[in-house]
């Protein structure tokens, strides 16, 4: 059971935004006064400034502020609120405390400290440390290092097994059936290892029985950098308790042998036994701290008729888990293949991509895609590629690299590669990879935007394996489908693709395929304009993906997740949803998809306000931007014309808002909405940049007439013009539009520029009633907010416009509210 969160204070002071903490008296300063603060929202605020380097799980995070497990997120949301008050802080700016749905909190103030660095420990008891510096041992200590050591059998006996794994470990199946097993030398070395460790646990625990008060352990001081792999939990006869150290020696050794920075498995080992067992979570967090942990790797080896499942995770400093899971009748190779298959997720190549390639393909292909979920296309190529030359001309080897390519944005390479694996005699044989080919042939039709092409393609792939008994294969052609459909508004019988789809991945224990079909559900209720609808099924996908580590996917998701949160005007989660992207920008190793987040983060900045943060994400997008077609760099020009233009740079966003808008053609196209809105912003750029009224531009005849954007355009172009009764119709119609379709931010967008416009005309009590319309997402939308200003202070009601200004004013950002508005108005 945990106990009370213990603090270390071996530093001084922190100071940010005119706040003195000091963690080793418990204080909190605001100048010269002295803050109350609750030992709760002391150790929150504490701890979450002690680890501003990094996001706060949320489990963490509970256990280090209250000591147990059991706390509702309510709990901990309201918590957060408090000591956001505390400082100064709100849920809509987060200025000093950012939440990550679904991930957790990061403090991100900027902090300045004096004296040394404070380190935290999340369990204790509260009256020693825990850890501290390291203190020699007592003179003359025989305790050898694990080199050292002899095998003492019956030393192993003594280390105990838990009787069941883990219940919170989420793995994606990878059961390769081998009948490769070590020689008896092989056998004898690697049980050498085992006892080995076995005595080491059992010397290391009478070196530390009876010291953990005068002797604890070091605590990390550099940068948590380390891979640390923890005894695994072992479930099966009682004469298997050796495997709960030896494969964890076995698994360290291998990541070691790939670069990676894996502490000795005796310091490990150590640290385990001072901490106590069974490890909750606050032992886990002090185990990060004490071993200088980036990661912990936990695993479980369980035993049954079927052989040795060997399954394995750990969570990495972006907050994304990686899992992986090998069955094999001998648990070394079971352990083996299980930790190559983590590295590979990790972006790592194993030992064997080093010369000692592996003639099993079916091996080879497991850890190209375990790297390629995790999107290294990097690691996953030079497996493929260092696979022996007799497999380099087989069909799957062939498809993983186009899979490879399509990935990376080479979209073309891929299609060919593709085709000419439909011309192999042997793919027609194989129903499974002939359906898989033609499933990625789709989806590059998709990318494409040839709808019916890819539901052509689909469609194919359906047929091979619909009597084949492959559910994961049907699955995922059915939800392939279903995208290609809902791209050409087919919904029903996109919804009935995917139900079916569901059903088969659930069929095949398909967790990924499951989160695949829920993300494909979410895009379609979000391309019928229902984003509040689609939120459910991004979260569910998002849970998902996070825990498998599927970096494509989840970027796909995220990116979804943004523009739903935009859409139903819910700003501030928007925003933390941009910076998850934006913190996987690095691993998208197609150009365009990195450009592409760039801009959502861009995009979320300036609708909240953050234009110099905007600014420098759109600076760093200048090479990703000259590697790309102007049909996709147009995301870039645009996101800039934006900004400009919000800066008050007239001329330069004009300049941009031209440059976006020549890459589109005449004619309509599935890019409609997005061209109805460049061309409703360069518009209003246009006019504020105090340019005279022009004849209607030809374009607006294109495309879609019913879109809000267009509507908008026109009529704030028949007001620019002086056709005033035009321009109110125009407004009625948009107005219209907009409530029909029911999404948010398409009525906040035409009740604001309607209102805007009647309040010009005087028309005070229509514009109050464009304000209502909007008052229920002032509270995070400002736009929203600043139309309750102006209609407030036009009414001259000055209770009601002080309370809407200081709500604009919690919003605005760099934003500059009207000097007008802010002058009170008169009775």
């Amino acid at each position: 059971m945990a106990t009370a969160p213990h603090r270390e204070t071996t530093a001084a002071e922190y100071h940010f935004a005119g706040f003195r903490l000091v963690p080793r008296t418990h204080e909190l300063w605001r100048g010269d006064e002295l803050a109350s603060t609750p030992r709760l929202m002391f150790d929150c605020l504490a701890y979450l400034v002690e680890h501003r380097d990094r996001v706060v799980g949320l489990d963490e995070l509970v256990s280090a502020v209250w000591g147990r497990v059991d706390v509702a997120d309510a709990q901990v949301r309201q918590l957060i609120a408090r000591v956001r008050s505390l400082v100064g802080d709100n849920a809509t700016d987060q200025r000093a405390i950012r939440t990550l749905p679904g991930v957790g909190y990061r403090w991100v103030m900027p902090i300045e400290t004096c004296g040394p660095a404070l380190s935290f420990g999340s369990v204790g008891t509260g009256q020693t440390p825990a850890f501290s510096a390291l203190e020699p041992g007592p003179a003359g200590s025989n305790a050898p290092p694990l080199a050292e050591l002899q095998p003492r059998g019956t030393e192993v006996s003594l280390v105990q097994a838990a009787s069941s794994p883990s219940g919170d470990t989420a793995a994606t199946e990878a059961e390769v059936p081998s009948n490769k097993k070590l020689s008896p030398g092989g056998i004898a070395a690697v049980l050498a290892v085992f006892v080995l460790c076995g005595a080491a646990a059992f010397v290391l625990s009478e070196h530390f029985a009876g010291r953990k008060e005068t002797a604890p352990l070091a605590v990390s001081t550099g940068p948590a950098q380390a891979i640390v792999v923890l005894p695994l939990q072992v479930g099966g006869p009682e004469d298997v308790a050796w495997v709960r150290l030896g494969a964890m020696d076995l698994i360290a050794n291998r990541l070691r042998g790939a670069g990676l920075p894996v502490p000795p498995s005796e310091t490990v080992v150590a640290a385990v036994h001072a901490m106590g067992e069974p490890l909750d979570a606050g032992h886990l967090g002090k185990l990060r701290q004490s071993l200088g942990a980036a990661s912990l790797v936990q695993g479980n080896a369980i035993k049954s008729d079927s052989g040795w499942k060997v399954d394995l995770l750990t969570t990495t400093a972006d907050g994304l888990r990686h899992t992986s899971e090998a069955t094999r009748p001998d648990v070394t190779e079971a352990a083996r293949q299980a930790a190559d298959l983590l590295l590979a997720s990790l972006g790592h190549p194993t030992s064997a991509d080093k010369g000692e390639s592996t003639s099993d393909l079916q091996e080879v292909l497991l850890r190209a895609q375990a790297a390629l979920l995790a999107n290294q296309l990097d690691t996953a190529r030079s497996i493929l590629l260092g696979a022996p030359a007799a497999l380099q001309s087989d069909p799957h080897i062939r498809f993983k690299l186009a899979q490879l390519d399509q990935r990376a944005g080479k979209q073309d390479e891929s299609a060919i590669t593709l085709k000419a694996l439909l011309d192999d005699p042997s793919v027609t044989s194989r129903p499974a990879l002939h359906a898989q080919i033609l499933n990625l042939l789709a989806t590059i039709a998709f990318r494409h935007q040839d709808c019916e092409g890819s539901e052509r393609n689909a469609a194919e792939a359906i047929g091979l394996l619909r009597d084949q008994g492959l559910p994961a294969e049907l699955g995922q052609a059915l939800a392939t489908r279903a995208l290609a459909n809902v791209c050409m508004d087919r919904f029903d019988i996109a919804v009935d693709d995917l139900g079916k789809a569901r059903t088969q991945a659930e069929a095949a224990g398909d967790r990924l395929g499951v989160a695949m079909v829920d993300h494909t559900m979410g895009k379609a209720e979000f391309q019928r304009n229902r984003p509040g609808e689609s939120i459910a099924y991004f979260e569910s996908a998002d849970e998902a993906f996070s825990s498998i580590g599927a970096i494509e996917p989840l970027i796909a998701n995220l990116t979804n997740t943004y523009y739903a949160q935009s859409s139903l005007l819910r700003r501030t989660d928007a925003l933390a949803t941009s910076e998850r992207l934006w913190a996987l920008h690095e691993r998208a190793e197609d150009p365009g998809r990195r450009m592409y987040l760039g801009v959502i983060r861009s995009d979320g900045l300036t609708a909240t306000g953050h234009y110099s943060e905007a600014e420098a994400v759109l600076a760093q997008l200048k090479d990703a931007e000259k590697q790309l077609p102007p049909n996709e760099a147009r995301l870039v020009f645009a996101a800039r014309a934006d900004l400009h233009w919000h800066r008050g740079l007239f001329e330069q966003a004009l300049a941009e808002a031209d440059q976006a808008l020549a890459s589109f053609l005449d004619q309509a196209g599935p890019e409609d909405g997005e061209r109805a809105s460049l061309l409703l912003q360069r518009q209003r750029i246009s006019i504020a940049a105090g340019h005279p009224a022009r004849a209607e531009p030809p374009l607006w005849t294109a495309g879609k007439l019913s879109l809000p954007a267009l509507l908008i355009a026109r009529a704030e172009w028949f007001a620019h013009a002086g056709q005033f009764e035009e321009a109110d119709r125009t407004f009625r119609e948009a107005l219209a539009t907009t409530q029909a379709d029911g999404v948010p931010e398409q009525i906040a967008l035409a009740a604001q520029a309607y209102g805007n416009w009647l309040l010009d005309r005087n028309r005070l009590d229509e514009a109050a009633g464009q304000a209502g319309r909007v008052a229920l997402w002032a509270g995070q939308d400002y736009d929203s907010a600043l139309l309750q200003v102006a209609v407030f202070h036009a009414l001259r009601r000055a209770d009601a416009w002080a309370k809407a200004l200081k709500q604009a004013q919690s919003l605005a950002g760099e934003r500059q509210i009207p000097d007008a508005l802010q002058i009170a108005p008169a009775n």
